[in-house]
């Protein structure tokens, strides 16, 4: 059977709050499981209605973006940045497939293509090497392209749509990537895009993802300034991640993040529910925020501390999550450790100095 995906692209009100609904329906015994979501996209100021928490747009021109997940594609919970997210396997092999929308600028071409080439361990190429096709992305044209490295290979479309630049990637070992490139382009070929949205969606919204900006690593002289505690390692940072610490043992370890967006990251209460997805928790209602957050002094201003036990949507090991928000200007910056319950804890004090130390730049 293949699951049936409908997510809306809406906007939010003029305060630039991200609105991220989704809702989930199972129809009788047997029938498709349908998921919707709302991925919101950057509109000017003056254009956006005032509208409730969690409220889904009444923007006429509001799109939504379907697609059906081919057979043997598993669906693996969305992260931060992804909207989509599914894993394709092959004995030992496997292949990861992903969806991620990004509102506004999301990088030259040539910068796109040397990304994703030092992904799979290649050099980086010029501006005249760059190799693409078009392909059919639902009834629009995208760019397709195409990276092979020594055991991983990529595959990568993009499609601009109003105000929003949607990526489709396939990355993994280079002989199941190559084998599932007719999966993929059918995949893409089948998406659709439709102002409509059925009635049977608008039901138990719950905030899943947000489309928000990127906001590339600045280099050393633009990054912030901070005092990172001793027993912390730095690992390489992934694909939407300035900078990645490990803290711990194999087993009993516990991950640091640092990411960081232009606007305003969305509400407050949607970011918490997206961190209790990550914890195999049930959203909650704005009204229970306060009873999960504390308000914390940071230089130069005040940010927010978010502290939550639950189970590691990815492990099903009990998992501790400590996440720091702190709105600089105009980006916003994220901080958060999670893993091990008592690594968790144990470093909470060296957590809270370590995002107390940060000095921004130009601040």
């Amino acid at each position: 059977m293949r699951e049936k995906f409908t997510f809306y692209q809406g906007h939010r009100s003029a305060q630039r709050m991200l609105s991220v609904l989704g809702s989930l329906i199972f129809i009788g015994c047997g029938k498709e499981e349908i998921k919707v979501y709302s991925v919101p996209k950057e509109v000017p100021a003056e254009a956006r209605p005032a509208m409730a928490q969690n409220e889904i747009s009444a923007n006429p021109n509001a799109s939504t973006i379907h697609w059906e997940t081919p057979a043997g594609w598993k669906e693996l919970a969305p992260t931060e940045m992804r909207v989509g997210n599914f894993l394709v396997t092959s004995g030992e092999k496997k292949a990861e497939v992903s969806i991620v929308p990004l509102s506004g600028g999301a990088g030259t071409e040539l910068g796109n293509v040397n990304r994703w080439r030092n992904e799979i361990s290649l050099s980086p190429i010029a501006e005249n090497e760059i190799v693409s096709e078009k392909i059919s992305i639902g009834a629009s044209d995208g760019k397709l392209y195409e990276l092979t490295g020594a055991q991983q290979k990529t595959i990568a479309a993009v499609l601009e749509r109003e105000g929003t630049s949607w990526f489709f990637k396939m990355r993994g070992d280079k002989e199941i990537v190559s084998q599932n490139k007719p999966v993929f382009v059918e995949f893409l070929k089948a998406i659709n895009f439709n102002a409509a949205k059925p009635a049977e969606a608008l039901v138990a919204a719950k905030p899943v993802s947000t489309n928000i900006k990127k906001v590339p690593n600045e280099g050393s002289s633009g990054e912030p300034k901070w005092e990172v505690p001793a027993n912390w390692q730095e690992k390489p940072p992934s694909e939407m991640v300035l900078k990645s610490f490990s803290v711990g043992d194999a087993d009993h370890e516990a991950k640091v993040s640092v990411t960081t967006f232009s606007g305003s990251g969305g509400s407050l209460l949607m970011n918490v529910n997206r961190w209790r997805k990550q914890l195999s928790l049930d959203p909650v209602a704005e009204s229970d925020v306060a009873k999960l957050t504390t308000p914390i002094d940071v230089l130069g201003g005040k940010a927010t501390l978010v502290d939550m036990n639950g189970t590691d949507a990815k492990t099903g090991k009990p998992a501790h999550l400590i996440a720091a928000t702190v709105p600089r200007k105009e980006k916003i910056w994220f901080y958060k450790l999670m893993g091990d319950e008592a690594t968790v804890a144990r470093e909470k004090d060296a957590f809270v100095k370590f995002v107390q130390s940060v000095h921004y730049p130009n601040d």
